[in-house]
């Protein structure tokens, strides 16, 4: 009985490690500054979308998989609302609570969603 628990304490704590993901990320900052305001949602573990704060009608799906723990590489990107320049094969960098996208075109930081 006290293995079960012990067992049961263990992954309770080592599932909730493994993911470093949070659902709902703000832009922080961004360059080039007419960027519009934009929100990051993570859907699931294989899945997200990129949302203009203002018009939530214009969003750009993307799909993806984590490749260590901060690293998170794009498989597909919707070619629709080119909100972000991102493309298959680029990498998103999560660090803490922030996730960042860098690229030619673009440098965004977004932030965890309180």
């Amino acid at each position: 009985m006290k293995r079960i628990f012990y067992l049961t304490i263990f992954l309770v704590l080592f599932s909730g490690c493994t993911n470093c993901l949070y659902t709902d990320y703000a832009l922080v900052n961004k360059y080039p500054p007419d960027t519009p305001d934009l929100e990051l949602k993570i859907l699931n573990d294989t899945m997200g979308v990129f949302l203009q704060k203002d018009n939530i009608s214009m969003q750009q799906d993307f799909r993806f998989f984590k490749n260590k723990r901060n690293f998170i590489i794009i498989t597909h990107v919707s070619d629709e609302n080119r909100l972000v320049y991102i493309k298959k094969g680029d990498t998103l960098v999560n660090v803490k609570n922030e996730l960042y996208v860098i690229n030619e075109k673009q440098k965004l930081v977004f932030d965890k969603k309180d």
